[in-house]
């Protein structure tokens, strides 16, 4: 699966980094797996890193999966996307956008530095470097 995925305990952070085209199947996958392992990690804020990777969703698609977003029961959290390249960071914003209103807040970033300034996190020690990098 073109997905990876850390979970910080210390941070209480989700890190993921998709590395290479990822679908809608593969997201609710990676979603689902999380759930399965560690449920109260869903509560935790979320750093999504695509300067590796993108994502190979249709319009609709996307919308769905905002809409998803949106209308779960998630506890509040905030999820950040690193997406340097205009596709897959304009499709982020429409994903913002439609995703409003929900319990989680997303928020798409061209660098990984913006990224962590606004979930308040010391870039030093992210595990998604090493993954990214490996």
């Amino acid at each position: 699966m073109p997905i990876e995925y850390v979970i910080d305990e210390e941070r209480r952070l989700l890190e993921i980094v998709f590395l290479g085209a990822v679908t809608r199947d593969e997201i609710a996958a990676i979603r689902d797996l999380i759930e399965r392992e560690n449920r109260g990690a869903l509560a935790y804020d979320s750093i999504v890193d695509l300067r590796q990777g993108s994502m190979s969703l249709t319009t609709a698609e996307l919308r769905d999966v905002a809409r998803g977003a949106r209308e779960n029961a998630w506890p509040a959290s905030r999820c950040a996307f690193v997406a340097p390249h205009d596709p897959s960071f304009l499709d982020l914003k429409l994903f913002e956008l439609w995703s409003s209103r929900g319990p989680r807040e997303y928020r798409v970033f061209r660098s990984l530095g913006e990224a962590c300034a606004w979930l308040g996190l010391d870039r030093a020690g992210l595990c998604l470097e090493q993954i990214a990098n490996s």
